[in-house]
């Protein structure tokens, strides 16, 4: 990305204005006699403003006082000349050092200097460098240092090698030299300058920390960025001393340590620094300041790196919208903005808008610096990744040459840049099948990179995954799968570090951007890999299955129990963020509102949710060292499963196509593998299970057909699923006493229970019990330490009205609370309206079977709090749940499907879907939950429940995004007894995102959920089989397999349809045994 180098360096190192006379304090005798002034006062008030960026105001100022000096003492004397000088000062801050007049006045300061002191005298030197200051910042360098070898020879004649004024000459110089890309020479003069500053009993705080500024930015670009840091850490402490910790001279050096902790990948920090100088800046300087820019296209920069896209998007257009509204904008700054929207536009696919953009911003930077600027360097670079996707390969290949040469000529060969430039080549290279070249370009990223960024750095993970790509392409799969699990492994450092400083979107579009390591190990494996190697890759994988929801929830946990006092108030900060999001987003836009409005809205409440998420995330980081489940692999998990027991592994992942070439130099698609350990002393084994396109067709097919009753077209869709899904690995289950099965993408949607077997029986009458795991770590999860009590039961929730009724009496009443007559739809299904149209029908079946479960638990000897009607809502929910050892929920969900269609998206209760009104980008948590009491009127205000409206801190909708933020550890078992509450929004390795997910992130490890729409009636019958069976049992899955076989029994005895969708969906998942008196 472009423009990171904040602009005011070049001018901030202001040498003192020299006095030479002064007068009477201003007085004002009368008013219509002129003021005396008093020119240091006046000095400084021009000054200040010129330093607070009021540019209008100081360029006035110092206007008027030239006049006023001009009249008093003429226009030779030193006086004038210091006027003047405050008038280049003024127009260099307002990047005005161009305009002819500019260097006319600064040549009339250093000939007045000159006519007074004489050509050789030490006073020349503040002119001298102001002179060669404006052709610095015109990139006219030779003509600088002309003056600047001036100012230096003066001083040493004078014998004067020491000292503020030989030391802001050694400043200026380093700069040049460091612009030229001299870098040995710019850091001995850098070193010279802060020596020069730092000797004596009182070194001049305010110029040493501009110095050590300019230095780390070299320090910055020669890759030493632990000196970098120091540099600059040390320069803020002096900023703070002088000017404290929200002045603008402060922001600017925090911008500039953000862009070096950006390089380090050390986000969190750096986005943290972006922020607060941002704010600083905005309080001083107003929302629109073009000052604001280097801070904000820093910030945009970092959200592009952590692939939020669409965030930085936002803030380029906003960089944009400020520079064309400028009085002077600085074209660079406008070039650097064209150039960072043409790189969103690659990361969108428009490539041809990309070039546009690039090419007019490659225009821009050429007339301004010529064509050997870093700047030009990152745009030729750009222009070459276009090419590359556009399969020019010729230009593709030419560009990228030239950037590669210009980045080491200008920026050394250790350069971050030159590395990136490298890497893209050498994807170039593996595109057009020159594989010897391409890996000696991945080798050399690779040793430098790891050299000077440790391993833990996602240029290590790029540089490592193109050698894996280019031993694939070569045919040497044992090397490929190797450097493909190594490339893994630091992508899997990467996505824990980082995802330890992001909010959980953010955190998930990260890992998305990352390359799939793991995906190009799992390809390479073959019928004929050895066990070792089908081991490794398995082990990789197992780590790698669900690391965003791992490290996110084990740092809430960690918050928790560490910084109780301290994050308390972070957490409720958090929560009631959480909350205004969801009610918001599912409100939709009011009727009268503009789309772009609810757009901005939602947009402004979900960065308010984020921010507290990673306040609290910074807080809870977790220490170097610590490891966490995701160090748990094979050997632990599946190494340990007993003999007899077979695992079922698939897996949904990038597979890279070695034998046709592509734009990113193989050709990629996503598919399905399967990884099985056999029952008995078999070894594990990888199979192929086909194209994820397929598999999801045949799987949404078979759902559709499910859902419509149609059994001809379900018997024959559920052959095609288990032939596709079950057949291949049938064989080494068959001894199985179990199956222990870890699903994948939309196989997460299939209930292998319900599939047909060639002799017309269903999977679950034929096969050993099923045990569904969230990932293979489960395996290995130890029991928590806190074990909560009891059992809570909410159903037959009063849609209408929300009260708090005595607990006692809600607790012990064994009946449902009367329903309200409102109107209400009775069926949703097929629906298409938006989720602020839709009512919920009420549900007495939900009422009795609450009555049964919470009996049944009782029967067992444990305890049981029953919630119905109006004492099923929200804030009993969240007040009750919390130390519970298990929960059961009997209601409406709801899913919320991306698109409004009755063929695509999946169906929670009621198909409920996003409409086209007010159609925005929502995340999937927010996107499913559950409705409890009074939320059919989440529309009205909120009042005080006495009356039978809902609370003011609920709308009787809890979302996923809700429950994921509570403290449920210690709950053993969540039942969901309710339409759809598996289902949600696939990605690759995090599986589905939904309800599933907010409970196991809330700390809940057992969930029974639906994959289907399931009748009130089918609900009550299947919970009192489950339950009977899991109090006899205290086995889960045993449990809900006695629970389907039980409901299929009894419908065939009775001659009903045999279809699925009413005797089968509801799912068990996690640990094995849990129970009342377990």
């Amino acid at each position: 990305m472009s423009f990171d180098t904040p602009l005011r360096s070049a001018v901030a190192f202001a040498f003192p204005i020299l006095l030479i006379a002064t007068s009477v304090l201003p007085v004002l005798a009368d008013q219509n006699e002129a003021p005396v002034f008093h020119d240091e006062a006046m000095i400084e008030r021009i000054t200040t403003a010129i330093m607070d960026r009021r540019d209008s105001e100081a360029d006035s100022l110092a206007q008027f006082f030239i006049q006023e000096v001009s009249e008093r003492t003429g226009t030779e004397s030193l006086l004038y000349a210091d006027a003047i000088g405050l008038l280049v000062k003024a127009r260099l801050y307002a990047n005005r050092s161009a305009e002819p007049e500019t260097e006319e006045l600064a040549r009339t300061v250093l000939s007045i200097n000159e006519e007074v002191h004489g050509s050789d005298s030490p006073e020349l030197t503040p002119p001298l460098l102001r002179l060669g200051q404006i052709f610095e910042l015109k990139n006219e360098y030779p003509a600088a240092m002309e003056y600047f070898e001036r100012a230096e020879s003066i001083l040493e004649n004078a014998g004067e090698n020491e000292g503020s004024r030989y030391s802001a000459v050694l400043y200026r110089m380093a700069r040049v030299r460091r612009m030229e890309g001299d870098y040995g020479a710019s850091r001995a003069l850098y070193e010279q300058c802060i020596g020069a500053l730092e000797s004596g009993d009182a070194p001049d705080g305010s110029r040493l920390a501009q110095a050590l500024w300019s230095y780390s930015i070299l320090l910055r670009r020669t890759g030493d960025w632990s000196a970098s840091e120091s540099a600059l850490r040390r320069a803020i402490r002096l900023r703070i001393e002088e000017y404290g910790e929200t002045h603008t001279q402060v922001a600017d050096l925090e911008i500039s340590l953000a862009h070096t902790l950006r390089q380090l990948a050390r986000y969190g920090e750096a986005r943290a620094l972006y922020r607060h100088a941002i704010e600083s800046q905005e309080a001083a300087l107003g929302p629109d300041h073009p000052d604001i820019v280097p801070g904000l296209t820093g910030y945009a920069n970092l959200l592009f790196e952590i692939k939020s896209y669409e965030d930085a998007a936002i803030a380029y257009e906003r960089i944009e919208r400020i520079l064309r509204a400028a009085e002077n904008p600085d074209p660079t700054d406008l070039a650097g903005t064209l150039h960072n929207i043409g790189s969103v536009h690659i990361e969108a696919r428009n490539y041809d808008k990309a070039r546009e953009y690039l090419e007019s911003a490659l225009s821009l930077f050429q007339d301004t610096f010529g064509h050997e600027h870093e700047e030009v360097v990152n745009t030729i670079h750009s222009l070459g990744v276009v090419f590359h996707s556009l399969e020019d390969h010729e230009n593709a290949e030419r560009r990228l040459r030239e950037a590669v040469e210009l980045a080491e000529r200008n920026l050394g060969d250790s350069h971050p840049k030159v590395m990136q430039c490298k890497d893209d080549l050498g994807h170039e290279l593996l595109a057009q099948r020159r594989l010897e070249e391409a890996e000696v370009i991945f080798l050399e990223t690779r040793a430098k990179r790891e050299e000077i960024f440790g391993t833990a750095h996602p240029a290590v993970a790029v540089s490592r995954t193109g050698l894996a790509l280019t031993s694939g392409a070569s045919g040497d799969t044992a090397r490929a799968v190797a450097q493909a699990i190594e490339a893994s492994e630091t992508r899997r450092q990467v996505i824990r570090l980082a995802a330890q400083a992001q909010a959980e979107r953010e955190a998930l579009n990260f890992a998305t951007g990352l390359d799939g390591a793991p995906g190009i190990a799992v390809s390479l494996l073959g019928s004929s890999s050895p066990e070792s190697l089908v081991t490794d890759v398995w082990d990789e994988v197992i780590r790698c299955r669900g690391l965003v929801l791992e490290e996110v929830a084990v740092r809430r946990k960690r918050g928790t129990f560490r910084h109780g006092a301290a994050s308390a108030a972070l957490h409720d900060s958090l929560q009631e963020a959480a909350r205004f999001l969801s009610e918001m987003a599912l409100r939709g836009p009011a009727r009268d509102e503009e789309i772009e409005d609810y757009r901005q809205a939602i947009h402004a409440a979900r960065a308010r949710k984020e921010s507290a998420e990673r306040e609290l995330a910074l807080l809870t980081g977790e220490p170097p060292g610590e490891a966490g489940s995701t160090d748990t692999g094979f050997e632990e998990t599946v190494g340990n499963v007993e003999s007899d027991v077979a695992v079922v592994s698939y897996l949904l992942h990038r597979k890279p196509d070695f034998a046709n070439g592509a734009p990113g130099g193989v050709s990629f698609e996503t598919a399905y593998t399967v990884f099985v350990k056999p029952a008995g002393r078999g070894n594990a084994i990888a199979i192929p299970i086909g194209a994820r396109g397929e598999v999801d067709r045949t799987i949404e097919l078979w759902r559709q057909a499910l859902l419509a009753g149609n059994e001809r077209d379900c018997r024959k869709e559920s052959e095609a699923i288990r032939a596709m899904l079950w057949d291949p690995v049938a064989d080494y289950c068959r001894n199985a006493r179990a199956v222990l099965l870890v699903p994948d993408g939309s196989i997460n949607l299939v209930d292998f229970h319900a599939l047909r077997m060639p002799d017309g029986k269903f999977w679950i009458e034929q096969n050993p019990v099923l045990r569904l795991l969230a990932t293979e770590r489960d395996l290995a999860t130890e029991e928590s330490a806190a074990r909560g009590r009891g059992l809570l039961v909410m159903g037959g929730a009063d849609y209408e009205t929300a009260s708090e009724e005595d607990p006692e009496v809600a607790g012990d009443s064994g009946t449902a609370r009367p329903f309200s007559n409102a109107a209400a739809i009775a069926s949703l299904r097929g629906g298409c309206g938006a989720f602020d149209e839709i009512r919920f029908a009420p549900l007495p079946g939900a009422g009795r079977e609450a009555a049964d479960v919470a009996s049944a638990w009782r029967s067992a000897g444990g305890s049981a709090v029953l919630r119905e009607g109006r004492a099923a809502s929200e804030s009993a929910f969240k007040r009750e749940a919390p130390g519970k050892r298990a929960i059961h929920l009997a209601t409406h969900a709801f899913f919320i499907s991306g698109e409004c269609s009755p063929q695509e998206g999946a169906r929670g209760i009621g198909g409920t879907v996003w409409s086209d009104r007010g159609e925005t980008k929502l995340d999937p948590l927010l996107r499913s939950g559950i409705a409890l009491a009074g939320a059919n009127r989440r529309k009205e205000p909120a009042g005080d429940e006495e009356d039978g409206s809902r609370g003011p801190e609920e709308d009787g909708v809890l979302t996923a995004e809700e429950i994921a933020l509570m403290d449920l550890a210690g709950v053993e078992m969540a039942i969901l007894s309710a339409c759809g509450t598996g289902l949600g929004e696939v990605r690759l390795e995090e599986g589905i995102l939904g309800l599933r997910r907010a409970f196991r992130m809330a700390g809940v490890p057992a969930l029974v959920f639906s994959l289907w729409d399931v009748g009130d009636e089918l609900s009550q019958l299947w919970m009192r089989h489950f339950y009977r069976e899991l109090v006899e049992r205290a086995d889960l899955h045993e449990a809900a397999r006695a629970a389907s076989i039980a409901s299929l029994q009894a419908r065939r005895s009775e001659g009903k349809s045999e279809l699925p969708v009413f005797w089968a969906g509801y799912v068990a998942s996690g640990p094995r045994r849990i129970g009342p008196g377990n």
